[in-house]
């Protein structure tokens, strides 16, 4: 039996735009090469990164509201 080897997690926090799916992608490869380079080997995004442009109407109800 092999012993369990660790790995490295990363979670990337951010906040898609909506509407802007280049933008969104764009940053999001931005902070995965960045995760990756300090050693995450799983890399976790926010759900809806590249939804956000499919019907901004429903899109908008899955959002926070803001004080």
């Amino acid at each position: 039996m092999q012993a369990e080897s660790p790995i490295t997690v990363a979670c990337i926090q951010m906040e898609p735009k909506i509407g802007e799916k280049k933008a969104n992608v764009a940053h999001s490869l931005d902070k995965i090469s960045e995760a990756a380079g300090k050693g995450a080997r799983l890399i976790v995004l926010p759900e809806h990164v590249t939804e956000l442009t499919v019907d901004e109407s429903v899109a908008v109800s899955f959002l926070p509201t803001r004080a």
